[in-house]
C-alpha cells in the first residue's frame, strides 16, 4: 500500500489506443473522486489528444508522437525530440508513474521519469515489469481491461474510500454538441424518433462483420422498426461506407469520416443504440451511457467487450475461438453471425420495459 497525502503529482502513461484509453478513464476518474487534490498529467499518441484534452481532470498533456518517431527520417531530430519528451516530464518531478501501456516503450518512459514510485501491472509485457519497483498483481486473465486497471487504486487507496459503481469522465465541447444538434435538426430527425448508429468498422479485418449483411440490417432496420439509421467511421472507412450505403434501399445517413472524436461523443450520446464491430467507437458508446450490440469474433468479450450492464455481445463459439488473429481467411467466427440474430437483440435493447430513452440533446428522459 501507498501511503498518499493527497497532494501527490501523478503521470499516467496510456498513450493508445482509442478502446484502451477509455478503459483507463474510471481510474483516472476514481483517483481523483477520492483525492481531488492529486494533480494527474497523461501521456497520449497524438491521434487521441483532442478527447483528452477537454478532459477537466487531466492537469497536463504530454503528446507521445510515436508514428513520426518510427519513421526514417533525420535521427538526430529525433533523438533531440525523444530527450525533450523526456525532459519535460522529468521538469514536473512526478511523485507517481503509473504505465497502463506494459510495453517495452512505456517502460522506458517509466524508468527514465525520475519518479520514485513506478507502478505497473503483472501481466505487462516486452520486459517492461524490469522498469517498475510497484507491480500490481492481476491473478484472473478473465477479468476485463477496465477492472485490471482498477486494481491500480487499490494499490493507491489507503483509507478505504473506494467509490461505488464506475465512471467513464468524457468530455465534449460545446462545438461538437452544436455540430450533433445540427445534424438531427438539418436532417430532420426528432426526439421521438428511434435512431441507430451502425459501425461497420475496426482496426483488424478479422474483426469486421460482412459489408452486404450491413446493408441488409440498415433496410430491415429502417422497414421493421421506422428507425433512422446513421453510418459512422472514420476517414479512412469512407469507402466501404460508401459501398455498403449504396448496396442499401433506405439510404441511410453517412456520417463516415465527418466526425472527430470530441463529435462522435456528442452523436453517439443521442442515438438509441450502437450496433458495431469490436472498435473504439463501442467502448465510447458504453463511455456516454449508450447501449451497444456488439460483433465478436477473434477477441474475447470477457477481457475487451462492452462493460457493464444493459448491452449484449453477438458471438460464435467455434474450434478456433479464441485466436486473437488480424487477418483471417475465412472469417468464420463472424460470418456464422446472421442479420436475424443482430435484429433479435436490437429488438431486446429497444423494448426493454421502463428502458431510459435518450432525447437528441444527449440528456436521458424516462419513457
Amino acid at each position: 500500500m501507498i501511503n498518499l497525502k493527497g497532494n501527490e503529482k501523478i503521470l499516467i502513461i496510456k498513450p493508445s489506443a482509442f478502446g484502451d484509453i477509455l478503459h483507463a478513464l474510471p481510474l483516472l476518474d476514481r483517483i481523483k473522486t477520492v483525492y481531488p487534490e492529486i494533480s494527474v498529467s497523461w501521456v497520449a499518441s497524438l491521434a487521441y489528444t483532442d478527447m483528452l484534452t477537454e478532459n477537466k481532470l487531466i492537469d497536463k498533456l504530454f503528446i507521445f508522437d510515436r508514428k513520426k518517431w518510427g519513421r526514417k527520417r533525420n535521427i538526430l531530430k529525433t533523438l533531440r525530440e525523444s530527450k525533450k519528451f523526456i525532459l519535460d516530464i522529468r521538469k514536473e518531478q512526478f511523485d507517481i508513474v503509473i504505465d497502463l501501456q506494459g510495453l517495452l516503450r512505456s517502460g522506458v518512459i517509466t524508468f527514465l521519469s525520475g519518479a520514485p514510485i513506478k507502478i505497473g501491472l503483472s501481466d505487462s509485457r516486452e520486459g517492461s515489469r524490469f522498469f517498475y519497483n510497484r507491480i500490481v498483481t492481476v491473478h484472473d486473465k478473465k477479468r476485463h481491461a477496465v477492472d485490471r486497471y482498477l486494481k491500480v487504486f487499490d494499490l493507491l487507496d489507503n483509507h478505504g474510500n473506494k467509490p461505488r459503481g464506475v465512471s467513464f469522465p468524457v468530455c465534449c465541447t460545446e462545438e461538437a454538441d452544436k455540430f450533433a444538434d445540427n445534424f438531427f435538426v438539418d436532417n430532420k430527425i426528432y426526439p421521438q424518433d428511434k435512431v441507430i448508429a451502425l459501425n461497420p468498422n475496426a482496426r483488424w479485418e478479422s474483426k469486421c462483420w460482412n459489408s452486404e449483411k450491413f446493408s441488409e440490417l440498415a433496410d430491415l432496420i429502417a422497414c421493421q422498426f421506422g428507425a433512422k439509421v446513421i453510418f459512422i467511421g472514420g476517414p479512412s472507412d469512407k469507402p466501404s461506407v460508401e459501398k455498403i450505403i449504396f448496396n442499401t434501399k433506405s439510404r441511410p445517413f453517412n456520417l463516415a469520416g465527418k466526425t472527430g472524436l470530441l463529435e462522435l461523443a456528442s452523436l453517439l450520446k443521442r442515438v438509441d443504440c450502437l450496433v458495431t464491430n469490436d472498435s473504439g467507437p463501442m467502448h465510447l458508446a458504453v463511455a456516454v451511457h449508450t447501449p451497444v450490440i456488439a460483433l465478436f469474433g477473434p477477441t474475447d468479450p470477457v477481457k475487451t467487450g462492452p462493460y457493464g450492464k444493459g448491452n449484449e455481445v453477438i458471438r460464435k463459439d467455434i474450434e478456433c475461438s479464441f485466436c486473437f488473429k488480424r487477418v483471417c481467411p475465412t472469417k468464420k467466427c463472424m460470418a456464422l453471425i446472421s442479420v436475424e440474430e443482430v435484429l433479435d437483440n436490437l429488438k431486446k435493447v429497444l423494448f426493454k420495459p421502463q428502458n431510459d430513452k435518450k432525447n437528441h440533446s444527449g440528456k436521458l428522459s424516462l419513457k
